[in-house]
């Protein structure tokens, strides 16, 4: 018999990466050295596009997954009959034997009837 285990499996993602707040606090240190308006229009762009720019975002999503598991079959095992056949005496005329085999036959029958019903329970 097959069984299901729930699994959940988280993700975590981040939405910008490389953006560190050191780097962010040396850009205004660096506009009070520069001395020329280009250098300054230069920082003041990338001050406004460093404000624009989110935080990362950590995005988590749960999802439940049905895995199967390999579960071990728990059936009693099918006992063997004793058979018809080697009950008979060696030396019994042929009707005995006959009578025997075909006793054995439905017994073989009913044996393996029961042997179907033990691996259909594990399936």
């Amino acid at each position: 018999m097959k069984g299901m285990q729930v699994v959940q499996v988280v993700r975590k993602t981040a939405g910008r990466a490389g953006e560190s707040a050191p780097a962010r606090a040396a850009i205004p240190s660096a506009a009070r050295r520069c001395g020329n308006s280009a250098c300054k229009l230069g920082i003041a762009v990338s001050l406004v596009v460093a404000g624009c720019a989110s935080p990362p975002q950590v995005i988590t999503q749960t999802r439940t997954v049905e895995v199967p598991v390999a579960v071990p079959c728990k059936v009693e095992p099918v006992p063997r009959p004793a058979w018809a056949l080697d009950q008979v005496d060696p030396g019994a005329d042929v009707f005995t034997k006959g009578r025997a085999a075909l006793m054995e036959v439905e017994q073989r029958k009913g044996y393996e009837s029961r042997l179907k019903a033990a691996i259909a329970a594990c399936q």
